[in-house]
């Protein structure tokens, strides 16, 4: 192995626990998204990677259907994100030095719950939640409970998701698979694959339980990050 490729590879943990924050991951997107910034990197390097953060303490997983395929999802932890938090200020700190931070401000995401759903396999999932989506639960983390004061039964709600099993580097699709029609550009279209794969899905809230809110038909399978919950507005006089 030659020096730029081991130093390189010192880094891959930091991406890997950055992605892992945003939500679940599993090896061959991982991969695939390591590729794209340019790191060689083959799964008997990687899958051994992610247990050794695992046992650590930085990564949770769990088994889950990715692409008609049983794979296993890891997540950032408490102590992985506390980490990554301490490790940004020094890394940006660095590429500052390095001349290698671009004068736009970086965009920061985090993930503020999560979707139980009956639903594991995105290939079988409706497409959207007026084609059959089940109910579900929106289960938000234990810190950001008082982020949901003034939510009732009966609201509408927009809960945006973060499609963690989507492709970030597609740019076209034919929609809704159909090959019978033209190829349209993403944000054309509402198809999951896009370069920052974010879900929009208008709900009612049908129960609240502390952190969790059951919502009615929602096309996100199990484990779906959550980003971000918002109101349907109502009109100008009602807002």
């Amino acid at each position: 192995m030659n020096l730029s490729r081991s130093l390189l590879r010192g880094l891959v943990p930091v991406h890997v626990l950055h992605h892992a924050e945003a939500g679940g991951v599993h090896g061959a997107w991982m991969a695939a998204e390591l590729a794209r910034h340019g790191y060689s990197i083959s799964p008997g390097t990687l899958y051994p990677l992610l247990h050794r953060m695992e046992q650590d303490g930085l990564l949770t997983s769990r088994a889950v259907v990715a692409d008609g395929r049983a794979r296993r999802s890891y997540r950032a932890t408490a102590t992985g994100r506390r980490i990554l938090g301490d490790l940004r200020p020094l890394v940006a700190e660095l590429a500052e030095e390095l001349g290698s931070v671009d004068a736009a401000p970086r965009i920061g995401l985090r993930q503020i719950g999560s979707v139980e759903s009956s639903l594991t396999d995105p290939s079988t999932a409706p497409r959207q939640a007026d084609e059959g989506a089940p109910a579900a639960m929106i289960v938000v983390d234990d810190e950001l409970v008082a982020a949901l004061a003034g939510i009732a039964v009966g609201d509408d709600l927009v809960v945006i998701t973060w499609l963690d099993r989507a492709r970030r580097d597609t740019l076209a699709v034919q929609p809704r698979g159909d090959r019978r029609r033209r190829p349209r550009g993403v944000f054309a279209t509402r198809s999951p694959d896009r370069p920052n794969p974010l879900g929009l899905h208008q709900v009612e809230v049908l129960a609240i339980d502390g952190p969790r809110l059951e919502v009615s038909g929602i096309e996100a399978v199990d484990g779906t990050p959550v980003v971000d919950i918002k109101p349907v507005l109502g009109p100008p006089g009602e807002r």
